[in-house]
């Protein structure tokens, strides 16, 4: 089905609560962003009934879950980022860290950021097409701006591994029996001459530090989809961004 246009519908808070303690959600807008397709077929009358407010002929395409991390609001406020999104979710907490430690935002001189993390984006069956979904992920900050009256600096994404229930996942591609020297140096380093057996994700370890999983737990064509919508790996951390222009 191809469609005359998408649009959006996010679930809002039904009601504003003053307290007299302070409240750290206020830095965070969570929820599902419904999405719509108006199919091409419709009558002038039908499209404009939608544009106008219905939608009994719009067609429910998929949603996305996420998080607005309100950044620069918490750095005009003298907030703690980290503390504040640590508190929030261990999710959250791994967001800021991976923000951090990559210097894309600065919290030792207050210079944050606008993030929005998708948890997901989930489409309904028969319209789980990339191009699809390459174009709602494009139109995300325009979709947030809209929804929210934010539009944030950075998207933010992280693939989770592969099941290490299934066996083939992590299996090692390039384990080579070698001779091992037996001749190692005092702080146990092997010496020069010496050869180690590694499977993948010993190498892995050694070439990435502490990435939270290694190369071989890729759900390579999920990274490829995220990587053709210009997003990118902060560090080693396997959480993908993509700076808004």
């Amino acid at each position: 089905m191809t469609f005359h246009d998408i649009y959006a519908v996010a679930d809002t808070r039904p009601r504003c609560y003053f307290s007299f303690e302070d409240e750290e959600d206020q830095y965070f807008e969570h929820g599902f962003i419904h999405l719509y397709g108006i199919p091409d077929n419709l009558s002038e009358s039908d499209v404009e009934n939608i544009y106008n407010g219905g939608s009994d002929k719009s067609v429910y395409i998929g949603e996305i879950i996420g998080t607005l991390i309100l950044g620069n609001q918490m750095s005009e406020d003298g907030e703690d980022f980290l503390m504040l999104c640590d508190d929030m979710s261990a999710d959250l907490s791994y967001v800021a860290s991976s923000f951090i430690y990559e210097d894309l935002i600065d919290v030792n001189i207050g210079v944050l950021a606008d993030i929005y993390y998708i948890y997901e984006l989930e489409m309904e069956k028969g319209y789980d097409d990339n191009e699809l979904k390459q174009e709602i992920l494009e139109k995300l900050p325009y979709i947030l701006f809209r929804l929210y009256h934010v539009k944030p600096q950075y998207l933010a994404y992280y693939p989770l591994p592969l099941d290490k229930s299934d066996a083939d996942a992590l299996i090692p591609k390039h384990s080579v029996s070698v001779k091992l020297d037996p001749k190692i140096t005092a702080n146990g380093v092997p010496a020069d001459n010496a050869n180690i057996l590694l499977n993948d994700d010993e190498l892995d370890t050694l070439v990435e530090g502490n990435a939270p999983y290694p190369v071989s737990a890729k759900n390579t064509e999920l990274w490829k989809f995220y990587e053709s919508c210009r997003f990118e790996e902060i560090g080693n951390t396997r959480m993908l961004y993509k700076e808004i222009e």
